[in-house]
């Protein structure tokens, strides 16, 4: 990932806590937008394990500033998996009414993440969980504000915490 540091880098410029006094912010900002142009491929394999669904936990409260790279639906052990595509808030409404022409079939699962206004999202699916039925949301986590990983007092970014990744003994962050 020494060429995640390098195009960092390259965003941002000669930066340091002396001459941008909000460096981090810098860091993180440019580490999210490289992070937004990776393939969902490339960050599957970063990836904390999945969070699972069921009909005792049918909706998961985003941990903060993550990317969602799929969430996907079983119906009781027996049907294919099937991939739950995000729609707005008006359709996913729209999901749970069994009069619309939008309504969530074991087919057709829909989610969407509900912000409460409160900072914190809550990712639900439709149809709802009953039974056996499964699903599980795969994520990655974008660095975290109070968390860092300084060399040289410059921020590298915080991979160990947020991703699981090791730092190099030369301080470049690494996928492990």
């Amino acid at each position: 990932m020494g060429l995640m540091l390098n195009r960092v880098n390259e965003l941002i410029g000669d930066a340091s806590a002396t001459t941008h006094p909000d460096v981090n912010n810098l860091y993180s900002s440019a580490i999210s937008e490289i992070i937004n142009h990776l393939p969902e491929e490339e960050l599957l394999g970063h990836s904390p394990e999945p969070i699972s669904l069921s009909a005792s936990l049918k909706t998961w409260q985003l941990p903060g500033e993550v990317k969602i790279l799929g969430v996907y639906r079983k119906e009781e052990n027996t049907e294919p998996t099937k991939e739950a595509k995000e729609v707005s808030k008006i359709t996913f409404d729209s999901a749970g009414d069994t009069n619309s022409l939008y309504h969530a079939t074991k087919n057709s699962p829909v989610y969407n993440l509900d912000n409460s206004g409160d900072h914190t999202s809550i990712l639900k699916v439709l149809p709802d969980f009953n039974g056996s039925d499964t699903g599980e949301i795969y994520f990655f986590n974008y660095p975290i504000e109070k968390e860092r990983l300084h060399v040289n007092n410059i921020y590298q970014g915080d991979f160990v915490v947020s991703t699981g990744w090791n730092v190099a003994a030369s301080g470049v962050s690494v996928a492990s």
